[in-house]
Formats: structure tokens, C-alpha cells, sequence
């Protein structure tokens, strides 16, 4: 399924890093699923930073490495699961870091750092923008976070998979566990609610 440009919020958030070529993934879940530890450090090197970003926009900052380094862990625990040609394995991958941080929440419920703000994780504007247009831009990124961060669970994630992860709907599907149609459905109320709350916050001008 090709993916629409129509939010803002993918030039805002998107990163320039490629994704990991499957066929080499591949080659490197089988090897590891044959003990092979370096292959897994390679395939830890991959996708490290796509997993960190993913956690950070959804848990505070004290817990995002500890929890990072669990998804891997769990991921190399139970890399014999993995069935090669059921789904890529980075959906298999955000769906460990997703089971994650489920588990996080339900037991940090009654903590009032349940409502955590995001961290400062998101990318710096390019350095050859005007320094006036720099603080502007920060200010609408300092706007979306806090507006995410009031959101409900199931629209930060598919905000956080689709436009900061920059993944598309057939992984989503994997991870989320919900059909094309859900998820459209989903992220457009997700989007609606992201407005509203931007709006409350003063921010309306922003486009979404």
C-alpha cells in the first residue's frame, strides 16, 4: 500500500535514515536463530535507533533505555518465533516494543508519571534556516508533543509509528494488530483529536 504525503507532520518529523534492507535481515534473523550472537548485534545495530525513537515518544526518559534494551533482549530471547515470510521482521520487532510498553503502562497506571512529557529526541531544525524561522519551528515541535502527549494511547501510537517512525500501513497492521481500514480510521480521528488539542493550546496555525 503506497502511503500519502498529506500531513505536514511527515517533513516535521520524518528522519532521513533508510530503512535496513530486508534480504539482509533476513540472512542475519537466520543466523541468529542458529545462536549466532554477532549477527544479532548487527541486526541490534539496524534497528536500534528506529526502536529508541519509537519507546522515547511514548514513555518518560528515565525508562526509555532501560525499556529499548528489553525489547532486544526479549527479541533475542524468542528470535526462534519469528517465522521469516509471515511479516518483516521489523514489524515483528515494533510489535516486541509495543507489547513493552502496553506491559509499562498497565503497571505504572496509578503513577502519576503515567501522563509523561515527551523528551527532546526530535531532530533539529537545518542548520542553514534563518535563526527566526529556527525558533518558530521549535516552538510548533514543542507544540505537537505536548498536544501528543494528551492524547489517548492508541492515537499516539499510530502518530508516533506513522509520521515519527515513517512507517507504512502494512507494518502498522503487524504491530497494532488492526486492519487497513481501522487504522485509516484511527489516524484520521487521531489526527482530528491532535488539531483540537493544538488548537487549546493556542497553537491552530500549525497544519496539519
Amino acid at each position: 500500500m503506497k502511503k500519502s504525503n498529506t500531513s505536514n507532520l511527515d517533513t516535521e518529523f520524518r528522519r532521513n535514515s533508510g530503512k535496513p534492507n530486508e534480504d539482509v535481515v533476513q540472512e542475519l534473523v537466520k543466523s541468529s536463530q542458529s545462536g549466532d550472537s554477532a549477527a544479532f548485534g548487527q541486526i541490534y545495530d539496524l534497528f536500534i535507533d528506529q526502536i529508541f525513537r519509537y519507546i522515547s515518544f511514548r514513555v518518560s526518559e528515565d525508562d526509555n533505555e532501560d525499556l529499548t534494551e528489553l525489547a532486544f533482549l526479549k527479541a533475542w530471547e524468542n528470535i526462534k518465533d519469528y517465522k521469516p515470510g509471515v511479516s518483516p521482521f521489523s514489524s515483528w520487532l515494533f510489535r516486541i516494543a509495543h507489547n513493552i510498553i502496553v506491559d509499562y503502562y498497565r503497571v505504572t497506571k496509578n503513577n502519576k508519571e503515567q501522563n509523561t512529557v515527551l523528551n527532546d529526541n526530535i531532530a533539529e531544525t537545518r542548520r542553514d534556516f534563518a535563526a527566526e524561522n529556527k525558533i518558530h519551528r521549535r516552538i510548533e515541535r514543542e507544540a505537537v508533543r505536548e498536544a501528543l502527549n494528551a492524547l489517548p494511547e492508541d492515537y499516539k501510537s499510530i502518530l508516533v509509528l506513522r509520521y515519527i517512525n515513517d512507517l507504512d500501513y502494512d507494518e502498522i497492521e503487524q504491530i497494532l494488530q488492526r486492519g487497513y481500514a481501522a487504522l485509516r480510521i484511527l489516524q484520521y480521528r487521531a489526527l482530528k483529536a491532535l488539531k483540537k488539542e493544538l488548537s487549546r493550546l493556542g497553537y491552530s496555525e500549525i497544519d496539519l
